[in-house]
């Protein structure tokens, strides 16, 4: 038995933490407050796909697929937010 053992086992006998049901709705609603986190927000998103694809680029990756690799998540946005509207909608009826 290794050191390791007993701490894994602790630690699986816990039960499993979870947020509350309303998490995201109190998010959502704490940066919809705030318009400077929204801006912060989208600089950090700019920030990330330009970081990603520097070092996708640097990896040797061609600039299509860098293009690829970075803005086909922005591509499922829209989808994302429909699907998220409709449970939102279902749960409130």
């Amino acid at each position: 038995m290794t050191e390791m053992d007993p701490f894994l086992r602790r630690s699986m006998s816990v039960p499993i933490p979870e947020l509350p049901p309303d998490f995201d709705q109190r998010v959502l609603r704490h940066l919809k407050q705030r318009t400077h986190t929204r801006v912060l927000l989208t600089a950090y998103a700019l920030l990330s796909i330009l970081i990603s694809a520097i070092v996708l680029r640097s990896q040797g990756m061609s600039w299509p697929t860098v293009s690829l690799a970075t803005l086909a998540p922005l591509a499922l946005l829209p989808g994302i937010r429909a699907l998220q509207k409709q449970r939102s909608h279902a749960n409130n009826n």
